[in-house]
């Protein structure tokens, strides 16, 4: 079963000052997996609209440097450490609730759900529906029979 990512190793690996090892590289394409995964599984149907996307498009790229971002610093820092300090047990790491510890930044996902809403919001029919002058907005009838929004009087004389 071939694995999909939306980004490679390769272009991971140009951001890392003195290169991968094999070891380090194998790791890393399996956190592209892992991070590919789980952006499909958040966006239902991300990956076949990324797919049909010509290849210089904003959500093609925008997603490719999320996952390339994501990867950097995952191999930069795999053990999710945020600090050490001299002694026994003193290094600590991020808290689930730290941003610096969640692979994509919050701005980067309102960027992709803008993108995808963007989409959703897009004209159906072939032409768009305008207001026409005779359409008001609803007003309290003053009486029985008796239409305050409309030109003329409506019903039987």
């Amino acid at each position: 079963m071939a694995v999909f990512t939306y980004a490679t190793a390769d272009q991971v690996a140009g951001l890392i000052k003195g290169g991968l090892s094999p070891d380090r590289i194998e790791m890393l394409n399996i956190k592209l997996v892992n991070l590919s995964s789980q952006l499909s599984a958040w966006y239902p149907g991300l990956r076949e609209r990324w797919l049909a996307e010509q290849e210089d498009s904003e959500l093609r790229n925008l997603v490719e440097a999320m996952v390339v971002e994501a990867g950097r610093k995952f191999i930069n820092n795999p053990d999710g450490m945020s600090s050490e300090t001299i002694g026994v047990f003193a290094y600590s790491r991020f808290d689930t609730e730290d941003p610096a510890k969640e692979p994509f930044s919050k701005r980067d996902l309102a960027a992709l759900e803008a993108i995808l809403a963007e989409d959703r919001n897009a004209q159906v029919g072939s032409f768009a529906i305008k207001p026409s002058m005779s359409m008001f907005p609803a007003a309290p009838m003053p009486g029985p029979r008796q239409y305050s929004n409309s030109v003329r009087r409506w019903g039987r004389r």
